[in-house]
C-alpha cells in the first residue's frame, strides 16, 4: 500500500471519492422514485462514480473499498441492463453500501480491517436474484395494524413552562 500520509495520489483519491459519494444519494433516490422508468443517464452517472472509486481503491490497496464498490457496481450494471428494477429494497441496500463506502474512505487507515460482509452479502444476493424484502410494514406482512391514536395535550406543557418563570 502507498504511504498514505504524504501521497498526493492517495489524497486526491480520498477527495474525489467523497465528492462522488456526496452526489450518489440523491441520484439513487431519483432512480428509486422512477422505478423501471429510470433515467439512463442518472444510472450511468452512479455506475461511473462507483467504477471510479473501485479502480482507485484497487490501485491504492484499499481492498474493502474496492470489493464494496465492485459489488455495488455489479448491481448498478444489472439495473442499467434492465435486468433489475430499482425497487426501494434494492436502492436501500445500495444506499447502505454508499454509507459504508464513505466510512471506509474516511477511515482509510483501518478500512481493510472493517467488517463489510453484511454489505457484500446483500449486494451479492441482489445480483443472483434474491432481492431484499420491501418495507417490513404490516400491510406487506399481512398483519393487522393494531395501533391506535394517542391523545396529546399541549395545555399542561404550557402551564408548566409559565409556572417556572
Amino acid at each position: 500500500m502507498f504511504n498514505i500520509e504524504d501521497n498526493e495520489i492517495f489524497n486526491d483519491f480520498i477527495e474525489e471519492s467523497l465528492e462522488h459519494l456526496d452526489g450518489i444519494e440523491d441520484d439513487l433516490l431519483s432512480i428509486e422514485q422512477a422505478g423501471e422508468n429510470f433515467n439512463e443517464e442518472t444510472v450511468n452517472k452512479v455506475f461511473r462514480a462507483v467504477h471510479t472509486i473501485k479502480g482507485g481503491a484497487g490501485y491504492l490497496g484499499l481492498k474493502n473499498v474496492e470489493a464494496l464498490a465492485h459489488n455495488s457496481e455489479n448491481v448498478m450494471a444489472k439495473i442499467r441492463a434492465g435486468e433489475l428494477i430499482p425497487t426501494p429494497g434494492i436502492i436501500s441496500t445500495l444506499l447502505d453500501a454508499m454509507d459504508t463506502l464513505s466510512t471506509l474512505i474516511n477511515r482509510y487507515e483501518s478500512s481493510n480491517e472493517i467488517d463489510i460482509s453484511s454489505n457484500l452479502n446483500s449486494l451479492k444476493a441482489i445480483c443472483i436474484g434474491d432481492a431484499p424484502q420491501e418495507n417490513n410494514t404490516p400491510e406487506n406482512n399481512n398483519l393487522e395494524n393494531t395501533s391506535s391514536p394517542v391523545p396529546v395535550s399541549f395545555e399542561r406543557a404550557a402551564s408548566i413552562s409559565t409556572d417556572e418563570k
